[in-house]
């Protein structure tokens, strides 16, 4: 399984609340992380798809699987 790498040393407000919400999530740093991106991907894929329907005349929104 590959392991993800994220840099928030570089702002310490950001690495101090993704510190926190972690550990209100009972998850790691790394797991928090890990789930904001694929959650965004998701998001991105769902407008690309959108975007894609639309150029060949299907429905004018996506339908989202989630």
């Amino acid at each position: 399984m590959a392991r993800a790498v994220i840099n928030i040393s570089c702002d310490p407000h950001l690495a101090i609340q993704v510190r926190e919400l972690a550990e209100r999530m009972n998850q790691t740093e790394s797991e928090l992380c890990v789930e904001a991106l694929n959650r965004f991907f998701a998001q991105q894929w769902d407008k690309n798809v959108g975007v894609v329907k639309k150029s060949v005349g299907g429905p004018k929104e996506a339908e989202s699987p989630h």
